[in-house]
C-alpha cells in the first residue's frame, strides 16, 4: 500500500510539469516576431559614360575659291583642286569657328575621322586622302595635292596650330586642346574646316556631303 502510494504521487507530479511545460511553450508569454523599419536614401553621381555632342549637327561649306580656267569657281567646287571652307583660317574671330564639340564623362580623349565625299546621285566617291592615310590613300595630285577622284578635309581651330589632315580612321584630334585630344567634363572647342576637292573627277552630281565623326574616348583604366 506505502509504494503504491509514492508511485501515485509522483505520476500526479509528473502531470503537472508537464502541464506547465506545455502552457509555457505556446502560451501568451512567447514574443512575436521581429519588425523592420527601412529607409531609402536617392543621391546623384557624376556620369562615367563618355560622349561627344557637335553643334550644329549639319553645316554648309562655302568661301569657294581655287581651281583654273575654265573650271575655276566662286560658288562651287572648281578643278583642279577646289576649295571650300565651314568656317574660316586663319582664325581671327569665334565666328570663324561655327562649329562647337562638348565633352561629358570622365576625363579621357577625343578622336576624330572622315567619310568619303557621297555624291547626291550615289555615283563614284571621291576617296579621302592625305598623310598617314594608308598607302592606298596618299594623295597623288601634284604638290601632295587630292589626285583624281580624291580630296581632302582638314580641321583648324584657334590655338595658331596649322590645319590638321584628317584620316579615315579615328586619330586624336589635336586641334581640341590646343595640340592635344585631351578632354575633361563639360570642356568644348570651337573648330572649322576646310575641304580640297580632287585634281580632276567626271560625276554629273553638283551636290556632295561628306561626314566627320567625333569619338568620346574613356580614361585609360
Amino acid at each position: 500500500m506505502g509504494n503504491r502510494w509514492v508511485w501515485f504521487v509522483v505520476a500526479v507530479l509528473l502531470v503537472v510539469v508537464i502541464g506547465k511545460v506545455g502552457s509555457g511553450s505556446g502560451g501568451g508569454n512567447t514574443a512575436g516576431p521581429a519588425h523592420e523599419g527601412q529607409l531609402t536614401i536617392h543621391f546623384s553621381a557624376i556620369t562615367t559614360f563618355n560622349t561627344v555632342t557637335i553643334s550644329p549637327s549639319d553645316a554648309q561649306c562655302g568661301h569657294y575659291h581655287g581651281g583654273k580656267y575654265p573650271n575655276e569657281s566662286t560658288n562651287t567646287l572648281g578643278q583642279p583642286n577646289g576649295m571650300c571652307s565651314v568656317g574660316q583660317y586663319p582664325v581671327t574671330k569665334i565666328e570663324d569657328l561655327p562649329i562647337k564639340i562638348t565633352y561629358s564623362g570622365l576625363a579621357g580623349s577625343v578622336y576624330i575621322k572622315s567619310g568619303n565625299a557621297i555624291p547626291a546621285d550615289n555615283g563614284t566617291q571621291w576617296r579621302l586622302c592625305g598623310p598617314h592615310n594608308g598607302e592606298k590613300s596618299i594623295c597623288t595630285g601634284p604638290e601632295a595635292k587630292p589626285g583624281p577622284y580624291q580630296f581632302a578635309v582638314k580641321n583648324f581651330a584657334g590655338s595658331g596650330l596649322a590645319p590638321t589632315t584628317l584620316t579615315a580612321w579615328p586619330v586624336c584630334d589635336y586641334q581640341f586642346d590646343d595640340g592635344s585630344c585631351s578632354a575633361v567634363r563639360t570642356q568644348s572647342q570651337q573648330e572649322g574646316f576646310d575641304i580640297i576637292g580632287p585634281y580632276w573627277q567626271k560625276n554629273p552630281s553638283t551636290t556632295w556631303s561628306v561626314t566627320v565623326t567625333w569619338i568620346a574616348m574613356p580614361p585609360k583604366t
